[in-house]
């Protein structure tokens, strides 16, 4: 993920709020497995296809799928605890 800080020109309390909100997201990326947090981060940093994700990886397409999937599935968890499917 890009570690860029927020715009300087912002004001500092958005700023603050920003930075903060993007440390909480790191923090949340980097607790998901290995292998979760590189498809992920090839899809949605990178823009990479999921073809070229499996091809990178020497997963399957579907896997690659499968993987990306759970691994926005368990950011939201961490990221929204409180927001927990009634199953």
């Amino acid at each position: 993920m890009d570690d860029t800080l927020p715009d300087k020109a912002a004001q500092p309390d958005e700023a603050a709020v920003y930075e903060d909100e993007f440390q909480r997201t790191m923090k949340a990326v980097q607790a998901l497995p290995e292998i979760d947090r590189t498809v992920l981060l090839l899809r949605a940093e990178q823009d990479l296809s999921y073809e070229d994700i499996a091809t990178a990886t020497g997963l399957s397409i579907v896997a690659v799928r499968v993987r990306v999937f759970r691994a926005r599935a368990r950011l939201a968890e961490i990221l929204n605890p409180k927001e927990k499917k009634i199953k």
